[in-house]
């Protein structure tokens, strides 16, 4: 052997069971969702992030682009402006109910105009549904192809999916059709590409993944930043290429002057603290143990900011130091080091980020139970199961919604701050269960001993 696991080169698809039935449980999942959220999709009344894709697509679809940002993201509270307000009305949409800012880069207005207006309101909502849906079913599936617990796939795709479905950080993207769950689908894939995959196609794929991911929310590019700790230098340079390539798109069909919009509306986000109960990040619970809650967009103080870097330094200079020394032997447990890894970055910059809304944690949620699951016999896997299990009921949508008559808002707001820092310590666990167990050169969680390896130095 050449030091890697039994269960290295087959991954999943060496089970006697095979992927097809977690295939089938993740195509079932997305159907039944995709029905209980049919009369919601249809609904004008609904408040529905993705409506502002479509109104944006639309203002460039009828020649108005310079529309797309005349609604900042700092008065996502005070209603739409009158245009937006007219248009969401001609849509179909309750103006005062289902408005949201268009927060994205103009490249995904510029691409979806056609299709908003092909297909209208209920067929464009529709399709963002199946598409995020679906990449997030294929999250949950590529999680157990990056940490490939020794059991039945359709069991832990069972666990994910049904498990997930159950946590605020889901209910609360179905409701607003967020594209978040894209986001985190696609995230994965890069992840989990950069850990498993060789050679230049599979390099090539996990970086452009991970720029399409960022391409739509900037937080994922997080992820490169590991990338550069772990010196993967393929996976990265795609990366680079394809988001220099988005970005050359993004400018040809929007010209300078959106993008100027767009990155206006980013600083203006940046320097304010939104308060709202669905937002738990690091800087709101500073705020609100520094200030008054209302208004419910603030200027943010110099000093949370400088705090959040720190605290953001920190994370990441814990994430690397578990995963020293560089790596060990065996293939699984090095790959699951790295999938952690990875996962704990991205979670470490959502917590300091501007805003931490629950779909923000999807990605990581989404692959805790396999991580947990392919750590059971290694030591302080029971660690990492306990901290998993914890986080999953920090995050159930049964106790954040009957905290606010418990605790009050404050109450739900740091909750959620801690149940992301639970989150993080069990991905922190988990990449110190997965270098022991692979420096330790103990059994393959499926049972199965390793060999020392007879190859040649």
């Amino acid at each position: 052997m050449s030091g890697k696991s039994p269960n290295a080169a087959g991954g999943w698809r060496g089970r006697a069971s095979g992927p097809a039935g977690a295939v089938a449980l993740a195509v079932l999942w997305v159907a039944a969702l995709l029905l209980s959220q049919a009369g919601r999709l249809a609904d004008p009344t609904a408040e529905l992030d993705f409506a502002s894709l479509h109104l944006a697509a639309r203002f460039v679809a009828l020649g108005r682009p310079e529309m797309i940002y005349a609604f900042p993201a700092a008065e996502m509270y005070l209603g739409p402006p009158e245009a937006w307000a007219a248009l969401a009305a001609a849509e179909g949409l309750d103006p005062g109910l289902s408005i949201f800012p268009y927060v994205y880069p103009p490249l995904w207005a510029n691409l979806c105009a056609p299709l908003a207006t092909a297909l209208g309101l209920p067929g464009f909502m529709l399709l963002g549904a199946v598409v995020n849906l679906a990449a997030l079913a294929a999250g949950a599936l590529l999680s157990i192809s990056l940490f490939r617990p020794a059991a039945p796939p359709a069991a832990v795709a069972a666990v994910a999916l049904l498990g997930l479905t159950l946590l605020a950080p889901l209910t609360t993207s179905l409701m607003h059709n967020q594209p978040q769950m894209l986001v985190a689908g696609l995230t994965v894939l890069a992840i989990e590409r950069a850990a498993r995959g060789r050679g230049r196609g599979a390099a090539l794929l996990a970086g452009g993944a991970l720029a399409l991911a960022a391409s739509i929310k900037l937080a994922p590019a997080a992820v490169g930043l590991w990338w550069i700790a772990r010196r993967r230098w393929g996976a990265l340079g795609a990366a680079a290429g394809v988001g220099a390539a988005l970005f050359a798109l993004n400018l040809a069909l929007g010209g300078l002057a959106q993008t100027q919009a767009w990155l206006e509306m980013l600083g203006q986000m940046s320097r304010n603290v939104f308060v709202s109960t669905g937002n738990g990040g690091l800087e709101i619970v500073l705020h609100l143990l520094s200030g008054p809650a209302a208004p419910p967009v603030q200027p943010r103080p110099g000093w949370i900011q400088a705090a959040t870097l720190g605290a953001l330094a920190a994370m990441l200079a814990m994430t690397v130091a578990l995963c020293r020394p560089a790596g060990p032997a065996d293939a699984d447990a090095s790959a699951r080091v790295e999938g952690a890894g990875a996962l704990a970055v991205l979670l470490a910059a959502t917590i300091c980020g501007p805003v931490m809304w629950q779909s923000y944690l999807l990605a990581p949620l989404l692959c805790l139970p396999a991580l947990a699951w392919s750590l059971r016999r290694a030591p302080g896997g029971r660690a990492v199961a306990a901290l998993t299990v914890a986080a999953l009921v920090l995050h159930a949508e049964a106790l954040l919604t009957a905290l606010p008559a418990l605790a009050g808002p404050l109450g739900v707001i740091v909750c959620a701050f801690l149940a992301a820092l639970v989150t993080l310590g069990a991905l922190w666990a988990g990449m110190r269960a997965a270098r022991a167990s692979g420096a330790a050169k103990l059994p393959d969680p499926s049972g199965l001993a390793l060999r020392p390896s007879r190859a040649p130095l």
